[in-house]
């Protein structure tokens, strides 16, 4: 039987020194990282490198 699910991409940043984008990157690659390892717990990523 199959299960619908969700995936969210969480991430703690720093507003004085993170954008909106890079925020958002930083989300989507968390997401990805939960789906890729199926975890059932989610997958925080911390404020992304400035680029």
């Amino acid at each position: 039987m199959y299960y619908p699910g969700a995936s969210l991409g969480i991430v703690e940043v720093d507003p004085e020194t993170t954008d909106a984008d890079s925020a958002l990157h930083a989300a989507d690659i968390a997401m990805y990282q939960e789906k890729k390892h199926k975890q059932k717990t989610p997958f925080v990523a911390h404020s992304a490198p400035h680029s």
